[in-house]
């Protein structure tokens, strides 16, 4: 009984936690879904090339603590960007500026996704590579938008 009530509360402060960073970051909405996916995607390959030998992040190709880190801290720093482009669109009352920083952050994700795809020696689909040109137009179209 006593173990259930401590296991509630747990789980009531991690998602009040889990709540308020979403809404810092501009509320759970397909765009982040889709970064926050990605990102998680990407470190997971990144781990199976360490545990393959594979790695490009150590010396002897096997799994790094440090890379691990590294890249924890590099996608912490890419979430940390994008609630700065919400503070951003708050004050020019607009959703612009965070749905270009967070399309920004997709793209280089999806190339090191495909990168560790092909070092682990998984055919690339061609469709993943029309995401991405289809991503970039994306980005040229929402820039030519904001120019005038």
């Amino acid at each position: 009984m006593e173990y259930e009530k401590v296991v509630l509360k747990i789980w009531t402060i991690l998602s009040a936690i889990g709540g308020f960073l979403m809404a810092q970051l501009g509320g759970w909405d397909k765009a982040l879904y889709a970064l926050v996916s990605l990102m998680a995607v990407d470190f997971i390959l990144g781990i199976m090339k360490g545990f393959a030998g594979k790695s490009d992040k150590s010396e002897s190709g096997k799994l790094s603590s440090e890379a691990g880190r590294n890249g924890l801290f590099k996608k912490m720093a890419m979430l940390l960007c994008v609630f700065i482009a919400c503070v951003l669109d708050l004050f020019l009352d607009s959703n612009f500026i965070r749905e270009c920083v967070i399309l920004a952050f997709c793209i280089p994700e999806i190339v090191s996704i495909i990168e560790n795809l092909q070092s682990l020696g998984v055919p690339i689909p061609p469709v993943f590579h029309k995401v991405i040109e289809l991503m970039y137009s994306k980005v040229k179209v929402d820039d030519k938008k904001n120019e005038k």
